[in-house]
């Protein structure tokens, strides 16, 4: 086997997005991002910021001419190759369920338990159709 990456950390994800002044907006009212560094590649039609929140960063990317999420269905994501979703982490699936439905967030699959992977979750998407869980860890009790 060859030797692992020597990474120490994942230190961010990209997301395309339509309109980054919206999706900067809906990140940090929804999620408590901030933004950390903005800027441009106006030769290539792109703009990009990153926000933060704790030690995680998103990169979020506007570019001319993108095309939108082909589908919001959890299972049909997976036919796509690429990042089907992004995944948070709660302590209190019930609550964070509450919170998301309170918020009028798109809520495209609700809580689910998978006892094989012993978790449960649900999905939502942002302003671009991309697919967000969060996950619980459960254990048998």
């Amino acid at each position: 086997m060859a030797n692992p990456a020597p990474f120490t950390t994942i230190h961010h994800v990209g997301l395309v997005v339509s309109d980054l002044d919206r999706s900067l907006v809906w990140y940090e009212q929804h999620f408590g991002f901030k933004l950390r560094a903005r800027t441009s590649v106006p030769e290539k039609g792109l703009e990009f910021a990153y926000i933060r929140r704790g030690d995680f960063e998103l990169e979020l990317f506007m570019q001319l001419g993108s095309k939108p999420v082909p589908d919001q269905d959890v299972f049909k994501a997976f036919h796509q190759q690429g990042i089907p979703h992004l995944a948070f982490g709660t302590d209190d699936l019930d609550a964070t369920y509450a919170w998301a439905q309170n918020a009028n967030l798109t809520i495209i699959l609700e809580p689910q338990t998978n006892k094989a992977m012993g978790v449960r979750y649900f999905f939502i998407v942002d302003p671009d159709g991309i697919q967000i869980e969060f996950v619980q860890p459960v254990t048998e009790g």
